[in-house]
């Protein structure tokens, strides 16, 4: 009887290390696809702020382009106006299905 308990015990005790080590490689495995997830986050983040930046840059050319345009005469503030609600109605967001949530 003493032997049957011993030898139950230490089939337990392999299936626990068993258990443990498949637990930790689990671990280690996630724990280097969360570095991946974090490098690529950090990568999107940048270019993110780079994209900003290049659309703030366009914003205020645009906004010199058209004073320079009313400014010289070629064009007049109705005309300005109507450009931009143009381009506007271009680069509006989509809605319904298409929006990003």
């Amino acid at each position: 009887m003493a032997l049957l308990l011993s030898s139950l015990a230490a089939g337990l005790a392999l299936a626990a290390l068993a258990v443990a080590v498949s637990g930790r490689r689990r671990e280690a495995a996630l724990e280097a696809r969360l570095g991946e997830v974090t490098a690529r986050l950090a990568a999107l983040s940048r270019q993110m702020d780079a994209a900003e930046h290049d659309l703030s840059t366009v914003v205020s050319s645009a906004g010199v382009a058209e004073n320079l345009l009313v400014e010289k005469g070629l064009a007049d503030e109705d005309e300005v106006a109507a450009a931009r609600r143009r381009v506007g109605a271009l680069g509006s967001p989509p809605s319904g299905d298409d929006a990003m949530h």
